[in-house]
């Protein structure tokens, strides 16, 4: 039955769009939200196309990246796209706890209406509460031998995720932080979790070598910043030798 719902909703019919969607997600919404593993989707997607990528994540990559191709109506388009990730969310019985939690990041950046409950600050509740029982606020050791390298890079760059919406979120929407940092252990991704360089989609490189390492770049100022904006937050006020001190973080 539900099933049936999510097919007459139009979950299981991808847009014509869909390869500029995803052209789209990969050029400005992945260099500064890495929440997926940018080389094993692309792989994935050359075998088996859509039929190999999760329905869930893809919708939920889409509501995010249709704000940038020209289509029209835009808020329309990106509010249907976002209506049948949630469906899938709600209705699909999805079981991979990873996936859940990037979809529910992804779906985080939808914000419609002060009164709809199941808006930003509701997405990265869902996501913080999964990402957590799954240990990701933990840092994963070395010689943990049921964690691949890629699964550890992976796991980094999503709770990096997950802690610049918290802050942002909270920033902007004038709420608490939700995440505690002195509970977290996770480190900053390093150059090598940062998987920019030899992305490609339809055969055409996504970036250049320049372009690739710049995004490492960017992906871990962004971070620092976050991360000085949470010190900022949770300290309320600040002594000179503290901005001082922020302001060197930052530079």
């Amino acid at each position: 039955e539900d099933l049936e719902y999510l097919k007459v909703k139009g979950c299981f019919t991808l847009p014509v769009e869909s390869k500029e969607l995803l052209k789209a997600y990969f050029q400005f919404v992945h260099p500064t939200f890495p929440v997926t593993d940018g080389s094993l989707f692309l792989q994935d997607y050359a075998v088996s196309g859509h039929e190999g990528i999760n329905l869930l994540l893809l919708w939920s990559m889409f509501s995010v990246s249709v704000s940038y191709i020209p289509i029209s109506p835009r808020k329309a388009s990106k509010e249907t796209y976002a209506h049948r990730a949630k469906l899938l969310f709600d209705l699909s019985q999805e079981n991979n706890k990873i996936v859940l939690v990037q979809s529910a990041l992804l779906l985080s950046f939808w914000f419609a209406d002060t009164e709809d409950v199941k808006q930003s600050w509701y997405w990265t509740s869902i996501a913080f509460g999964i990402a957590q029982t799954l240990g990701l606020h933990r840092e994963v050791r070395s010689a943990h031998a049921q964690v691949t390298v890629q699964q550890r890079s992976l796991w980094r760059n999503i709770w990096q995720c997950r802690m610049t919406r918290d802050v942002w979120l909270a920033f902007g929407m004038g709420r608490p932080l939700r995440i505690k940092a002195s509970d977290c252990d996770c480190p900053m991704p390093e150059d090598a979790d940062c998987q920019f360089t030899d992305l490609a989609l339809h055969d055409e490189k996504l970036y250049s070598l320049r372009e690739a390492a710049g995004f490492v770049s960017m992906w871990q100022s962004l971070i620092t910043t976050s991360t000085v904006l949470r010190d900022i937050i949770t300290n309320k006020t600040l002594s000179p030798s503290q901005v001082k001190s922020f302001e060197g973080r930052i530079n």
